[in-house]
């Protein structure tokens, strides 16, 4: 009987939750990652004696089936975390996601007032269908709102106006908010009928958002099949537009199927060297924001008294992480803090040398801190991640459509993933969907259907 042999290319969490359901499945999984470590933009390492991750991941929003496969993967050594988050609009903390009375508080009265009439003549114009997230902020909150806080934000996560930005990106952070819900409520729960509040609590691996991964990796390993690290795949094989196999420097590989969470780019050029036209061009649209960390080992208690915070108008850094709240340290002396810049890789920011960007995390991280003397910083570590999430510039739903339409032309092969599906997915997501394309896998390949705890389901609140 010929033992089916799968390609997972990239160590992310769709990755290797796509390679570990099918090793247990009976599928000899090999992943080839291109870097020196799994996890992706999950991953997790030790800085200064402590566990810290690329930014804050959230583990939240998941089916049974997912919260399975993570616990069965993860083990036991789990903290649950209740999430305590702030975001900075004009100089004042804010919990987020936003909270009606304390919105409607620090708006004031005359705040209060120019907002709601500014949602009043939003939803008196002509709407349509919002093209764009300024039109679907703007509808949902008004232009007072907009302003205040949507647009600096966007501006600074995207490096676009909002304008440039298509609205699925500002309906997948918002849901069904609007001003009128957020007003409402405050008078709900004057008489106690407030609305129920997003997830206030998750799981967090005592080992990092990358424990999934690394535990994972080692469970193929034991299953009979293989991670290759700094291992990048420069060719996928294929023969009449069937994918057979893939290429690494002079070396090829036969495999029975491919499942690629490489950036779409490298994959459609990987497959035609020579692709041109249409769809060319639609690559050509799809760019991405990159990151840069800059963790600073900081002396003093009552900094960033939070998981993290956003920034928005006063200071350049979108996010600060103190990762001393996520280890489950109350207030200890000496603290690790990531701030946390999204910029273009080709900009000064990213270009900047640790000395000067150290500088500017410590200048920043004490004009939102409320301690004095200001907090010492003993020590610094940059982080600079290439192309950390996908930008969704206004129309490139269309661009993606009609790369997947070239890229359905061929058989044998399935994309995941953030970058290989140009999507914002979060952690939960992903892990879903290497369940969701481990089945699918499995069906065109003939074999039995999986037998995963993970298939069973469990109640989310284990």
């Amino acid at each position: 009987m010929h033992i089916k042999r799968v390609a997972v290319i990239g160590a992310g969490p769709a990755g290797m939750a796509t390679a570990y359901a099918l090793a247990k499945a009976g599928v000899v999984a090999h992943v080839y990652e291109a870097g020196p470590q799994v996890g992706g933009l999950t991953r997790s390492f030790k800085l200064w004696d402590e566990t810290v991750d690329l930014g804050p991941h959230i583990f939240a929003g998941y089916a049974p089936a997912v919260l399975a496969l993570w616990k069965e993967v993860v083990g036991p050594n789990v903290r649950m975390l209740q999430r305590d988050t702030r975001i900075a609009i004009g100089g004042r903390l804010y919990r987020y996601p936003l909270q009606p009375r304390e919105l409607v508080r620090g708006l004031g009265a005359r705040g209060t007032l120019r907002a709601g009439l500014g949602y009043a003549r939003a939803r008196l114009s002509p709407r349509g269908a919002p093209d764009s997230a300024e039109r679907f902020f703007t509808h949902r909150f008004g232009t007072h709102l907009y302003a205040f806080f949507f647009r600096p934000y966007c501006h600074k996560l995207w490096g676009l106006d909002p304008s440039e930005v298509d609205q699925s990106f500002a309906a997948a952070i918002l849901g069904d908010a609007s001003l009128g819900h957020t007003l409402l409520n405050v008078t709900r729960s004057r008489v106690g009928k407030r609305e129920a509040s997003p997830q206030t609590s998750f799981p967090y691996a005592v080992e990092g958002a990358g424990a999934f991964c690394v535990r994972a990796a080692a469970r193929v390993e034991q299953l009979g099949g293989s991670v290759r690290l700094s291992a990048p795949v420069t060719r996928i094989l294929s023969v009449d537009n069937h994918v057979t196999g893939i290429g690494m420097c002079n070396a090829r590989y036969a495999y029975d199927w491919v499942v690629s969470s490489m950036p779409l780019s490298t994959l459609l050029y990987s497959l035609d060297e020579n692709l041109s036209g249409c769809v060319a061009r639609a690559l050509g649209r799809l760019r991405f924001r990159s990151t840069v960390l800059v963790y600073l080992r900081v002396r003093g208690r009552g900094i960033i008294p939070h998981l993290w915070m956003y920034g928005t108008d006063f200071i350049t850094a979108g996010r600060i992480t103190n990762f001393a709240r996520w280890q489950g340290a109350d207030d200890p002396e000496v603290q690790t803090i990531a701030v946390e810049y999204w910029c273009d890789e080709g900009d000064r920011l990213f270009g900047a040398d640790d000395a000067a960007l150290r500088a500017l995390a410590t200048r920043e991280l004490a004009r939102v801190v409320a301690v004095e003397p200001p907090p010492e910083v003993d020590d610094a570590h940059v982080c600079r991640v290439r192309a950390s999430h996908p930008i969704c510039h206004r129309g490139y739903r269309r661009d993606v459509a009609m790369v997947f339409d070239h890229l359905a032309t061929y058989s044998g092969l399935t994309v995941i993933g953030r970058a290989g599906t140009h999507a914002y997915d979060a952690q939960a997501r992903a892990l879903e969907v290497g369940l969701e394309t481990a089945r699918s896998v499995l069906e065109s390949l003939g074999m039995p259907r999986m037998n995963m705890q993970a298939d069973q389901g469990v109640n989310a609140a284990d």
